[in-house]
C-alpha cells in the first residue's frame, strides 16, 4: 500500500495496533511453549490467538460483500429459524433415545 511506503509509512505501521497484538500473542505462545505452561492456561492462550481474529476487522474493502450476506441472512430468517428449532429438538430427541438405549451398557461404565 501507498501509505506503508517508506520510512514514516513502516514507523506508522510498528506502532499502529495490530503489531503490538502479534507481539502480545507471540510472547504468550513463546512463554508458554518455554516454560512447559508457566501458569498460562490453554484457555488464556487460545483467547489470546482469538484476539488475532481482531484482524479481520481491518477488511473494510470487502464491506460490500458482507452487506450482501447480511441482506440473505435476514431475508431467509425465517427458514434459518425453523432450521435452527428443529436441529435442536432433534438433539435433545436423539440424545434422549441414545441415553436410554444405552444407560445398561456395562462397556460405557468409567
Amino acid at each position: 500500500e501507498e501509505r506503508n511506503r517508506g520510512v514514516e509509512g513502516r514507523l506508522g505501521y510498528v506502532v499502529s495496533f495490530y503489531p503490538f497484538l502479534d507481539l502480545v500473542q507471540l510472547a504468550a505462545s513463546l512463554g508458554c511453549f518455554l516454560l512447559g505452561g508457566g501458569g498460562l492456561s490453554a484457555g488464556a492462550l487460545a483467547a489470546l490467538n482469538n484476539l488475532r481474529l481482531l484482524r479481520l476487522l481491518k477488511i473494510q474493502g470487502f464491506k460490500a460483500a458482507f452487506s450482501v450476506f447480511d441482506d440473505i441472512i435476514a431475508a431467509n430468517q425465517d427458514v434459518l429459524l425453523v432450521t435452527g428449532f428443529a436441529a435442536a429438538v432433534f438433539w435433545v430427541v436423539f440424545g434422549s433415545v441414545m441415553y436410554i438405549l444405552e444407560k445398561g451398557n456395562p462397556a460405557l461404565v468409567g
